[in-house]
């Protein structure tokens, strides 16, 4: 993926969810997406931006491509989802952002 490039992004959503199994008390900010990519061994993720947004009640957050074993030249889709322990009312929004551009803005 050329870092040049802002990659086309779709189906992006945000929701504060319940915990599951033993962590039933425990609520999660779940982000998830999809990014189309042009080799097989690239995988798209999430990660926390720094600095943070200056605005406390949205979060920010970086979409990293990175690149393991043999590369294989092939437009595709590829999803993820992104998990993160908060409290209920702790965002209104999540800004995701490639390399300082914004993608994706989504409201809680």
């Amino acid at each position: 993926m050329s870092g040049d490039l802002v990659p086309t992004t779709r189906n992006w959503s945000a929701a504060e969810v319940d915990g599951i199994g033993d962590d039933v008390d425990a609520r999660y900010l779940r982000v998830s997406g999809e990014v189309e990519l042009g080799n097989e061994n690239e995988r798209p993720h999430l990660t926390m931006s720094e600095p943070p947004s200056s605005k406390l009640d949205v979060l920010s957050l970086d979409l990293v491509v990175s690149a393991e074993g043999d590369s294989v030249l092939r437009m595709r889709w590829a999803s993820f989802e992104w998990r993160h322990r908060t409290f209920p009312g702790a965002y209104t929004g999540v800004r995701v952002m490639w390399q300082g551009v914004e993608v994706a803005s989504l409201q809680l």
